[in-house]
């Protein structure tokens, strides 16, 4: 074991040691009282040449050390998997709702397998089944984190969900989307733009319900697309846009935001929750992304 002596405010500490030679999650935290909810971590320790190096598994270990730092009686979690279509991993059972069983919520992660599609629109719609369950108690902070590697190209109208009923999901604003108001389009820039509004009004229907959500947006930009739709020129694409929309980024660091058409606009959804966007070229980037979020949103229980 490593530790420092108590660090005033203000101040710093340097701590030099030797990583453990057994790869694994190692927890480290603040045994100051009341200090351990926000100041905490998790040291990712992997064996030299193992698969984070090679970003085949980085979001396994970035999830696995996400559910280390949550509270096992106090907090709850669900894992929602979306390719063509979209699905609710865990919980499995309602028991799970109870407590988090932290050793299946694991064995599920190291199971998943990357797929192909993004069908954003379904997997947000399922986050939001476990965001809002009635068994979670009154007052509770909810959160959807979306984590992704690509730009919507599904939604549950265009991948034609069972679970889709027209007659009650989402209309744009009338006469705002003349190329898209009487239904989907069968030209592929229109279907791609269905695709990013459809999911944009899921987040903002979810938002209405007081969750919170935060999106990471993982690989380099690829302005080779197959919708003109998704590139804004100049080898911007649209998918950090989209992203910063979905999660109502509160610090979006442009003067003159993109936004959207057909949907609300960002000074409508001012009063709205605000998420943040978190993006990398690097899935290496996943573990300390995650646990920025962790912290923001211990540091909003406190609050």
């Amino acid at each position: 074991l490593f530790s420092t002596a108590l660090v005033d405010p203000n101040t710093e500490v340097k701590l030099r040691f030797r990583a453990p030679d057994k790869a694994g999650d190692y927890p480290f935290v603040c045994t100051f009282p009341g200090h351990w909810r926000m100041m905490q971590g998790i040291i990712v320790v992997t064996a030299p040449g193992s698969y984070i190096s090679e970003n085949k598994e980085a979001l396994k270990i970035a999830a696995n050390g996400f559910v280390a730092g949550l509270d096992p009686a106090i907090d709850r979690v669900s894992i929602t998997t979306y390719s063509n279509h979209s699905g609710i991993k865990y919980p499995e059972i309602p028991a799970d709702r109870l407590a988090i069983n932290v050793d299946k919520v694991n064995a599920i992660i190291d199971s998943l397998v990357p797929e192909e599609y993004t069908n954003i629109h379904h997997g947000l719609w399922n986050a939001s089944i476990e965001a809002t369950h009635p068994s979670l108690p009154p007052g509770v902070l909810k959160v959807i984190i979306l984590v992704t590697d690509g730009a919507p190209n599904r939604s549950m109208r265009s991948s034609e969900n069972p679970e889709y009923d027209p007659t009650t999901r989402y209309d744009y604003v009338p006469g705002s989307c003349p190329d898209l108001d009487n239904g989907l389009a069968d030209s592929r820039n229109r279907k791609t733009k269905d695709d990013y509004l459809q999911a944009i009004m899921e987040a903002d229907r979810i938002r209405a319900q007081g969750v919170l959500i935060f999106t990471v947006g993982i690989g380099e930009p690829d302005t080779n697309q197959s919708s003109a739709y998704q590139n804004l020129g100049n080898d911007k694409l649209l998918k950090r846009p989209f992203l910063n929309r979905v999660s109502n980024h509160a610090d979006r660091g442009a003067e003159d935001p993109h936004e959207f058409p057909c949907v609300p606009n960002y000074e409508q959804l001012s009063e709205a929750p605000a998420g943040q966007n978190l993006e990398s070229d690097d899935a290496n980037d996943l573990p300390q992304l995650l646990f920025s979020i962790l912290r923001k949103i211990q540091a909003r229980l406190v609050e």
